[in-house]
């Protein structure tokens, strides 16, 4: 962990192997997905990089479509992302996520 980062809500840590590990606090987490406190056990989640906002769409119709749980369908996040929430078969948590286009439209 880099030094320093105490008060900030969220911390990114670039990997040797291109992955990149994020770590929110429950005051950033709380008003995205306000069931959060209620998820026992789960204090962990993956969140994957789409190359394009229309891929985080296409990506949560097609895991959705096929069965999968979705908890947030994709919007246009404060922080300048295109994201959205699913479940895993074991209902853990997996995000999708990408830039928003320079136009900033989603």
């Amino acid at each position: 962990m880099p030094d320093g980062p105490d008060n900030e809500p969220q911390i990114q840590i670039a990997t040797p192997g291109g992955s990149t590990l994020g770590f929110l606090t429950e005051g950033m987490v709380g008003p995205v997905n306000p069931h959060w406190p209620t998820l026992v056990g789960q204090r962990v989640t993956f969140a994957y990089r789409c190359d394009s906002p229309n891929e985080v769409d296409a990506t949560y119709g097609r895991v959705t479509a096929a069965g999968y749980e979705g908890r947030r369908a994709p919007w246009v996040a404060f922080w300048g992302q295109r994201y959205a929430m699913l479940s895993d078969p074991d209902g853990s948590r997996g995000d999708l996520f990408a830039a928003l286009t320079s136009e900033g439209q989603a």
